[in-house]
Order: C-alpha cells, then structure tokens, then sequence
C-alpha cells in the first residue's frame, strides 16, 4: 500500500508541473498576441487581444480557487 502512495504522490507532482508549465507556455502566446496586437491595432488583433484577457482572468481564478 505504501509503494502505490508513493507512486501516486510521484504521479501528482509531475502532474503539477506540467499543469504550471502549460500555463507558462499559455502565458507567451498571449504576450505575444498583445505585443503584436498593440503594434498593428486593427479589429482582428484586438479581438484577440481581448480573448487573451479573458484567458488571463480564468487562468488567475483556477490559480486562486482550485
């Protein structure tokens, strides 16, 4: 029994980690639509821009609440 929690302790961090990077990988791609939003500023860009917003704020309150 105590093998199988160590595994699954094992399986929970990693699990973690890989959660915190995707965020980290979410977080360039949405720098870089705003850099390239405020640079270009047309409609399509700044749609954009504000889907990166939205994803921001649901990713903060996952960070915040869960």
């Amino acid at each position: 029994m105590r093998k199988s929690n160590l595994a699954a302790e094992r399986h929970q961090r990693r699990s973690a980690r890989f959660f915190y990077g995707m965020l980290a990988a979410q977080m360039g791609v949405i720098l870089s639509t705003l850099a390239i939003a405020a640079q270009r500023r047309n409609l399509l860009w700044a749609i954009a821009a504000g889907a990166c917003a939205v994803a921001l704020a649901i990713t903060a309150c996952v960070l915040v609440y869960l």
